[in-house]
């Protein structure tokens, strides 16, 4: 396991680390910067040739998942398990399977992986509804009662 501490949040594209710096067997990396309300940690999680990357934030109690730092996984080393409540997550999609968040699910970091290379992906922003679809949904509203 590695962890790097950066000064703000990493722009997109920016390089996270190597690929094959993460074990490919559950390798984790993790990344912390500091935001204005705390630190804001990141788990990047490698599984053969998959990586998946969340924040290291449980939804329950909003505590870091790895305590010790690093420690991440469940004895059987099937899900994230957070280390205070015992919440466990899906790896590969960061829903809650069991604990107190049941149902909740850890908030995905956009990463993509190009030529060797984990990179922070940007983010796309939600498509805004515009008039014409505002009214097609009241439409069918209409329609349906």
């Amino acid at each position: 396991m590695s962890h790097r501490r950066i000064e703000a949040r990493p722009a997109p594209d920016s390089v996270i680390c190597r690929l094959d710096e993460i074990a490919a067997d559950l390798g984790t990396y993790r990344l912390t910067w500091f935001e204005w309300d705390g630190p804001y940690r990141v788990v990047v999680i490698r599984r053969g040739d998959r990586v998946y990357a969340y924040r290291n934030q449980c939804p329950h109690a909003l505590a870091h998942l790895d305590h010790p730092p690093g420690d991440f996984f469940s004895l059987d080393r099937r899900h994230l398990e957070c280390s205070f409540h015992g919440a466990r997550f899906r790896i590969a999609d960061g829903h809650c399977i069991a604990g107190p968040c049941k149902g909740r699910g850890l908030a995905r970091f956009p990463i993509r992986v190009e030529d060797g290379l984990i990179l922070v992906a940007a983010v796309e922003p939600p498509a805004v509804a515009g008039p014409a679809s505002r009214a097609s949904r009241r439409k069918s509203r209409k329609e349906m009662s």
